[in-house]
């Protein structure tokens, strides 16, 4: 089962969308459409109690700030690239640096500061979330526009798993990973 609330508003006036995925054992996970982040996951602990097990802020305004990037989705590089360049196809690529001279998780401009669209469902796999996102040719300095998609899934078993697409219109860095602690 999946429910959406308003979670927050953004300085911009834009809301934020929060999805509820639950189990049948009432096991849950909640996804943000702000970054496509994971924001609570909460699964019965030995006692049976559920305990939420990932950090992570009360509202919105926390993850706005976010300097541990707590639950978000990191891309198009999840990685550091040294001296925020590297050559691909024989051409020199230049990322604006924001980790002294590297670019960090893919620079200033991050997905989890953007708001992704959302379609939410059930099949036998459990209750998930399907965030998207466009990135233009030059985002974040990488060559190709791209249809990004990010899924939750919420299993039965109370396992939650994330998985990724990415189609570009070039070749480009696709390499995405989450910061859920």
């Amino acid at each position: 089962m999946v429910t959406q609330r308003t979670f927050g508003t953004l300085p911009s006036g834009e809301e934020v969308q929060i999805y509820h995925l639950e189990n049948k054992s009432g096991a849950f996970a909640e996804v943000l459409q702000f970054g496509a982040i994971l924001v609570k996951l909460c699964v019965p602990d030995r006692d049976g109690r559920l305990t939420d097990v990932v950090l992570g802020y009360d509202d919105l305004a926390g993850y706005e700030v976010n300097g541990c990037f707590f639950g978000a989705t990191i891309g198009r590089s999840g990685n550091r690239i040294a001296q925020s360049r590297f050559t691909l196809d024989g051409k020199e690529i230049v990322l604006t640096p924001n980790e002294g001279a590297n670019n960090l998780h893919s620079g200033p401009d991050v997905y989890r500061d953007r708001i992704w669209e959302a379609e939410a469902g059930a099949d036998e796999g459990g209750s998930f979330v399907i965030f998207s996102l466009w990135s233009e040719d030059g985002d974040q300095g990488f060559p190709g526009k791209a249809r990004i998609e990010v899924r939750y899934t919420l299993g039965e078993d109370d396992s939650v798993s994330i998985s990724y697409a990415m189609v570009a219109t070039k070749t480009t860095v696709a390499n995405f990973t989450n910061h859920v602690y």
